[in-house]
């Protein structure tokens, strides 16, 4: 076993006192330093590198209904002295991961786009060798787009802004400038914003669904292609007049189609990704194991490039979006410390160019790092639960609608839930619909919109968080060699492996797992003032083949006194299983197979994918 495992934490020194965000009866939630102790010898600040040592050979301007494509002549010296040659090709969508090029054709700087995605690359006159290759997408209406659409200022428009794995605090931590920024230009931040589920699809989709996942594989399982019986929000908001677009890079684990079918017929107004397949196409650079080059271009800054180009482009029209990043955060901790000063720009971009004056933005993460060593510690725990939220609402929308942006603030302190999101974004839909009501979360019946003052005592239940992922629930040292520690994890185990024995691909694929280290163990605290008495074990463990696992049991007694254990929701897995799994699909098995072609080879990659 790897020596590294030596030097995790057994018992998290906890302060005798300190400062709560919540402290009621039924949820106490810490309110930690973003620097504190814990996580101090995790930190650590990344270099932001460019794509490219020239400047961009070509460029568009865009008015959201004519496209001209420009090639920068003043910069082609840096490409070829004797000039260049340029031809384009336009991208269209066969499906979420396939694209077609038509034939590229020369042009001329200032031709006029007959599509809204291009590559383009350009030739040596003197050599003819490739000397520039890049891609542009353009937000323009369609000719039935120009005939549905309806400019109306009165409609604010509704962005989502997402990074995926960033908690609240790390995103202090590592894009200080932006959170600044934020700060300055009155957006307001979440800090009891608590995630749902284990990774991003069950926590987005509850965002834009409503729905758990039980209730997403009846309705519009991804696992067989019916992702668009769905009803998502940017229908709501299409029916509500508004034109719509979904962006995200890193093709490969995008929210929709990894381990997924995605969706069959475009899903909304502006699709990107055919734009990001394209640019993926040209090259990529390979960094913190994600695409962060696609082509002389970050993977970020494109999708940020299009969130600009889609609000300002077609100003005047009510737009809906949502824009995900995951190449500049997925795999470690201190990623996002590469783009703090990109993303400063852009916010300030958005600014400057008075898009915000009539737009609602929601900047937001699906939950903290996932994998690593600091999940062994008490603040990455939380961490992992709790993601940044911060929204901005235009001083018109406040002015028309005083309560429903204060109780905004008001919940700023409360427990909240990526339902009780929905529920806000779908309200917005509403009050621009002109609807009275909207239908309730299927997953979460009491929760509500948080333009409604959020419950003061509320419990994880009550906001549909399960228990392994509540963050209310005071957790203390538990002796990790104690029999009842032993106890709990051979019971889950003994879950896991029945569970591979009962499907033939993971009986045939996966090993079967034995325990080798009970690395921490942790109880639930509970007194006099707590709304009820059960008793849960929180446990990390390693196995034989290795991996390491963190699981939540609740404690009983069956009627002859003898413990009873019940698994709480979801095993998480916390070393990256991106080898150790590849020979199984099936997500329900992926997450804690270890693949026993692998146990044939000698090699360490559980200590080079765990290291942060």
């Amino acid at each position: 076993m790897n020596n590294s495992l030596q030097t995790f934490p057994r018992k998290v020194q906890v302060p005798v006192q300190e400062n709560y965000i919540i402290y009621n009866s039924k949820c106490r939630l810490p309110d930690l330093d973003p620097f504190n102790q814990d996580v101090i010898p995790y930190h650590e600040k990344k270099t932001y590198i460019p794509c490219r040592t020239k400047d961009l050979l070509t460029y568009v301007e865009n008015n959201g209904t004519i496209a001209i494509l420009f090639i920068n002549k003043t910069v082609e010296p840096q490409y070829a002295i004797s000039g260049t040659t340029c031809r384009l090709s336009y991208v269209s969508r066969i499906d979420d991961m396939n694209i077609k090029l038509t034939e590229f054709v020369e042009f001329e700087s200032g031709t006029i786009l007959k599509g809204n995605t291009v590559i383009v690359k350009c030739y040596s006159k003197w050599t003819e060798e490739e000397v520039y290759a890049n891609a542009h997408t353009v937000a323009i209406l369609d000719e039935h787009m120009q005939k549905t659409a309806v400019p109306d200022d009165n409609k604010p428009n509704v962005i989502l802004i997402g990074i995926d794995s960033i908690s609240r605090l790390n995103i202090y931590r590592t894009m200080p400038k932006t959170v600044k920024y934020l700060h300055e230009i009155d957006f307001i931040e979440y800090k009891g914003y608590n995630k749902v589920e284990d990774n991003t699809f069950p926590n987005l989709m509850a965002i834009l669904t409503g729905n758990n996942m039980s209730k997403i594989i009846e309705e519009c399982n991804p696992y067989k292609g019916n992702l668009s019986h769905c009803e998502f929000l940017w229908n709501n908001f299409k029916k509500a007049g508004y034109i719509t677009a979904y962006a995200e890079d890193e093709m490969v684990l995008n929210t929709f189609n990894y381990l997924k079918d995605g969706f069959l017929t475009q899903p909304t107004d502006f699709c990107y990704l055919p734009y990001m397949l394209a640019s993926e196409s040209l090259w990529k650079s390979i960094l913190d194991h994600r695409s962060y080059c696609s082509g002389p271009e970050t993977s970020v800054e494109r999708i940020l490039n299009i969130v600009k180009d889609f609000t300002i482009s077609l100003r005047g029209y009510p737009k809906f979006g949502l824009f995900w990043t995951n190449t500049g955060s997925h795999d470690y901790l201190n990623s996002p410390t590469r783009f703090d000063d990109v993303y400063l720009q852009f916010f300030h971009d958005m600014y400057k160019s008075g898009v915000l004056n009539n737009t609602i933005v929601i900047f937001l993460s699906d939950h903290g790092l996932r994998f690593g060593n600091i999940l062994l510690t008490r603040s990455g725990w939380l961490e992992e639960r709790l993601p940044f939220l911060y929204f901005s609402f235009p001083l018109k929308f406040r002015k028309i609608y005083p309560k429903k942006y204060e109780n905004i603030k008001t919940n700023v302190m409360r427990l909240t839930s990526p339902y009780d999101l929905h529920l806000t974004i779908k309200d917005i839909a509403r009050i621009y619909n002109n609807m009275t009501n909207i239908s309730r979360s299927s997953a979460c019946p009491q929760c509500k919109s948080l333009f409604e003052e959020a419950d003061v005592i509320r419990s994880c239940e009550e906001a549909a968080i399960p228990v392994h992922y509540c963050t209310c629930t005071g957790y203390q040292y538990y002796d990790p060699d104690s029999i009842l520690s032993k106890n709990a994890v051979k019971y889950i185990l003994g879950s896991l492996n029945n569970k591979t024995l009962t499907n033939d691909e993971a009986t045939t694929t996966c090993a079967l797992l034995k325990v080798n280290k009970i690395v921490s163990a942790s109880i639930s605290q509970s007194d006099q003032q707590w709304y009820k008495n059960d008793t849960y074990l929180m446990v990390v463990f390693t196995t034989i083949p290795e991996t390491i696992l963190r699981a939540t049991v609740n404690i009983s007694e069956d009627n002859s006194g003898r413990t009873k254990f019940q698994l709480q929701g979801r095993v998480n897995r916390l070393d990256m299983y991106k080898f150790s799994s590849q020979c199984i699909n099936s997500w329900d098995y992926k997450i804690y197979c270890y693949c026993k072609l692998n146990q044939q080879f000698d090699m360490n990659f559980f200590s080079f994918w765990f290291e942060v």
